[in-house]
């Protein structure tokens, strides 16, 4: 999956409703160093530095993200529905 795929269709989608995400503002100043901190950790494996090869989906920061934003949206009075397939 293309990265900016990626960034399109899974990280601004995760992140809660009424937030904003400026990566120009955080530490990495970009998304290519904020992908090789995650690959580096595990959570991706990125090709070519343009292609997202996998998301290891079982990693604990992503599982305990989940949980967190399952929490989140339940306290809200809403209801998440979450997949559980793999690619």
């Amino acid at each position: 999956m293309p990265v900016s795929s990626f960034y399109a269709n899974h990280v601004l989608k995760a992140r809660p409703a009424g937030t904003t995400i400026d990566i120009k503002r955080s530490r990495w100043r970009k998304f290519s160093p904020f992908l090789a901190e995650q690959a580096a950790l595990g959570i991706v494996i990125v090709k070519d530095n343009h292609t997202i090869a996998s998301v290891n989906k079982g990693h604990i920061s992503l599982k305990n993200a989940r949980k967190q934003r399952r929490a989140e949206v339940e306290a809200a009075g809403g209801t998440i529905a979450m997949s559980t397939k793999t690619k």
